[in-house]
């Protein structure tokens, strides 16, 4: 491919690097902010759910039933924090810096 490009090396792997950048910013914004939008709103719903109900875990899809008022992820195994709840926030987190 190189061959056919009139510019140096460098100059083409700059353009490759920019192009594939620009699809990336694009298409992963758009991605993502739909990810973050469906998210949230399933957060939201535990989030107003009474306790017994039936929820779903906005990060996973995993049923479970709301076993306190604060919970709004799949409950943890054993010990073990969710990872669920991480993934969720550090994904909240990248949105908002």
């Amino acid at each position: 491919m190189l061959g056919m490009y009139d510019g140096t090396e460098a100059d083409w792997m700059d353009d490759v690097r920019s192009h594939d950048e620009d699809d990336y910013d694009e298409a992963g914004d758009e991605y993502f902010n739909n990810v973050r939008s469906s998210q949230s709103e399933v957060w939201n719903n535990n989030a107003s759910a009474k306790v017994g109900s039936k929820c779903h875990c906005p990060v996973c899809g995993r049923n479970f039933v709301k076993k306190s008022y604060q919970q709004k992820f799949c409950p943890s195994k054993k010990g073990r924090s969710s990872k669920c709840k991480d993934k969720y926030w550090n994904l909240q987190r990248d949105y908002r810096a």
